[in-house]
């Protein structure tokens, strides 16, 4: 059986309480125990809110939009339509801008101290991709851009991965992304933007290594690979972290 999801409104009533025939007036204060104040109007506060005066943006309403924005790659456009099946118009501009508020207030302090534990590991692994990004300002629409990966080895306590968006590539920007690491071992390919970094240790890509050694392999018969320094060399992931 198939249970549609729903969408429940909450509304929060506060009641407006008045000092009876503005005895607090005559009495020059708050005869009620509020000091310095005279209003003769008094209001609960709300509760508190994901996003200040975003009226039905809640948690689990933003959390829904963002799961099926970037987990189900459904567009903001889309949403809007089907929200439009169930009953009210919600529209991809303010949901547009509620992503970006989410991101800014939320994500972004916790990005920031993902990456400051993942700096406390020995080595990481830095690698980027082309990404294609739509009406940026003062940039042609099929210029490229880059996503950076920043990840901890294997073997880390805490497996973190995070991405770190760029609109190019080159050594400075490595750097300053790098800037406060302190171990300085990066794992990268072999691009020239990750070589001879001041006071970085570039350590290769074993995987690009692995390669070689896996081809190699591929040329003998399969009775002659056991022992070789090349099936040494590719051995499975699951024993890259033992007790050394």
């Amino acid at each position: 059986m198939f249970i549609p999801s729903r969408y429940v409104l909450r509304s929060f009533v506060r009641e407006k309480y008045t000092c009876p025939d503005n005895i607090c007036d005559r009495a020059g204060s708050c005869i009620y125990g509020r000091v310095n104040e005279t209003t003769k109007i008094i209001v609960p506060e709300l509760p508190p809110s994901l996003i200040p005066n975003s009226g039905i943006a809640s948690p689990s309403l933003v959390a829904k939009i963002l799961d099926s924005k970037y987990a189900l790659a459904l567009p903001l456009y889309r949403q809007e339509q089907q929200f439009k099946y169930m009953g009210f118009n919600l529209s991809r501009q303010t949901m547009s801008n509620w992503v970006i508020i989410v991101a800014l207030d939320y994500f972004y302090p916790l990005w920031v101290l993902l990456l400051r534990e993942l700096f406390k590991e020995l080595a990481l692994m830095m690698d980027e991709t082309t990404v294609q990004v739509l009406k940026e300002p003062n940039r042609n629409p099929r210029t490229k851009s880059r996503m950076f990966c920043l990840r901890g080895g294997s073997c880390a306590e805490h497996q973190i991965i995070l991405f770190n968006y760029e609109e190019t590539r080159n050594k400075e920007l490595v750097m300053s992304i790098l800037e406060e690491y302190p171990n300085k071992y990066i794992q990268s390919d072999g691009l020239n933007i990750y070589q001879n970094l001041e006071g970085i240790i570039d350590v290769g890509c074993w995987q690009h290594a692995k390669r070689r050694f896996t081809d190699f392999l591929k040329t003998l018969p399969a009775d002659k690979r056991a022992g070789t320094t090349a099936a040494e060399a590719v051995i499975p992931k699951s024993e890259w972290c033992g007790s050394n």
